[in-house]
């Protein structure tokens, strides 16, 4: 996954497919009421399953805020959700998503960050559990504060997912589901 300039000059979301010599490019899709977006582009991908993907995608709106999506399919065939945020969250919402991880086709987290309702960044945790998405603000430790960000995911287990991102320019790990 990743992203490409169209021939309008537009970034747009890039997703290739195949194996070997044999690859096929797609446009990434948008969620729905994205159709303005400036730009977009997705960052990462889990495949649980040959059958099964997810991309962590983020695009920006008309006013220029970066708003983060979840794309799920396989081959040529893709939907994009926007990702659901925390009840904190400031509106307009500015809220990218950078990685996702996922142990089975179940069981998956993406990582990203959020503007809360004080208008400061914070970690943003989706977690996938069965076929819905719930959000949640990254715990951060007793000595320190936001900034928060979330950047990169691993889930080696059904029950253990690692994040890693910074606060304040430290080093922030979360560990947990």
């Amino acid at each position: 996954v990743g992203q490409y300039n169209d021939s309008s000059g537009n970034t747009d979301g890039l997703i290739l497919t195949g194996w070997g010599t044999s690859w096929q490019a797609t446009e990434a899709p948008l969620p729905a009421g994205a159709a303005g977006a400036l730009s977009s582009g997705l960052s990462s991908v889990a495949c649980p399953s040959a059958t099964w993907c997810v991309a962590a995608s983020s695009y920006s709106d008309s006013p220029g805020d970066f708003r983060g999506a979840l794309v799920t399919g396989s081959g040529t065939s893709w939907k994009a959700t926007k990702v659901p945020l925390p009840a904190n969250t400031q509106t307009p919402a500015s809220a990218p998503l950078y990685a996702v991880a996922c142990h089975s086709a179940a069981s998956c987290l993406g990582v990203g960050l959020y503007r809360d309702s004080s208008g400061n960044y914070q970690g943003l945790l989706e977690n996938k559990s069965g076929t819905s998405w719930k959000p949640a603000e990254a715990p951060l430790p007793a000595s320190s504060g936001p900034p928060a960000e979330l950047d990169r995911v691993a889930c080696p287990s059904t029950t253990v997912c690692v994040a890693f991102g910074q606060s304040q320019g430290d080093l922030l790990v979360e560990t947990g589901l």
